[in-house]
């Protein structure tokens, strides 16, 4: 079973496409965003004063300098930008998915 579009609504083309376009930069907006965190926060960095401890308090403390990412005002705006990200990626993929299944002609092989 294939999906097209041909025979539809020059509207629809549009708003799928728009979906898909917004899906994509978001996806890779929130992607990008999650690598900056990760930058910004250290916490895949073994600190020097981290490394006499055992296995169990680095983790601790590496999910702690991860957690100021979720309550630390410098990181108000990349908590916006990753959280905004995910949210548009979320919902144009589930708006493209809809429109898809509920317009579109559905043929046999």
């Amino acid at each position: 079973m294939t999906l097209k579009m041909e025979g539809q609504p020059f509207l629809l083309q549009f708003a799928v496409w728009a979906c898909v376009i917004v899906f994509v930069v978001g996806f890779f907006t929130a992607l990008y965003a999650n690598l900056l965190v990760i930058s910004r926060t250290g916490v895949l960095i073994n600190r020097a004063e981290d490394q006499g401890l055992n296995w169990g308090e680095r983790q601790g403390r590496k999910f702690s300098r991860f957690n100021r990412f979720f309550v630390g005002d410098e990181f108000r705006s990349l908590r916006r930008l990753s959280f905004g990200a995910w949210t548009s990626a979320a919902v144009s993929f589930g708006l493209l998915l809809s429109l898809v299944l509920l317009f579109g002609e559905r043929t046999s092989p």
